[in-house]
């Protein structure tokens, strides 16, 4: 059986048009998940610090967008209060400029392999100051991610790719589907 993985999907509110980026998804060619549910380092200090969906979700970010190195396990424990993106990040989601939800957990029939799916939603400014400059590579190579409309013709065309993975693919559909609830709420 394979390790449980976090698939994320970022929305940008950007006024009209929306725009939406499956961030480590990479919308273009991998069809993996975002990232395994693992600790940035195993030493004790860093498990508990490490194992929430949000630290996951952040290190994804850094590693996908910011070409951080991978948080495998090997590595030292993060002081995500005093290091970037990290800080910014929880400050954002603190002042209610980033969304986080739970869009529900897939079970992959093929590698009994379990993906929580979730979206985060940006307000556009936040996005921009830590992700703008986003890297095209990283450790893992290239970057394939990039942001598209949030339409429904682009999030049809990406759901019948077939480029994504299963929990991808069922993370930007319900981001669709539940969008009134998940875009447009009260900050």
């Amino acid at each position: 059986m394979d390790r449980p993985s976090v698939a994320d999907v970022s929305v940008q509110l950007h006024g009209a048009p929306v725009r939406v980026q499956a961030t480590a998804l990479a919308i273009a060619r991998y069809t993996r998940s975002t990232s395994f549910f693992q600790p940035c380092s195993v030493l004790p200090e860093s498990v508990a610090n490490d194992f929430s969906i949000w630290r996951n979700i952040q290190r994804e970010y850094a590693e996908e967008l910011l070409g951080q190195a991978e948080c495998d396990g090997s590595g030292r424990p993060l002081d995500y209060a005093n290091l970037e993106p990290f800080a910014t990040m929880d400050q954002g989601l603190a002042d209610g400029q980033i969304r986080v939800y739970c869009l529900g957990l897939t079970l992959d029939a093929l590698t009994l392999a379990g993906d929580l799916l979730t979206v985060a939603v940006f307000e556009p400014e936040l996005y921009d100051s830590l992700f703008g400059g986003h890297v095209d590579r990283n450790d893992e190579g290239a970057i394939p991610a990039r942001a598209v409309p949030f339409e429904s013709n682009t999030i049809r065309a990406l759901r019948e790719s077939g480029q994504l993975s299963p929990g991808a693919t069922a993370a930007i559909y319900l981001t669709w589907l539940h969008r009134a609830s998940l875009l447009f709420s009260s900050l």
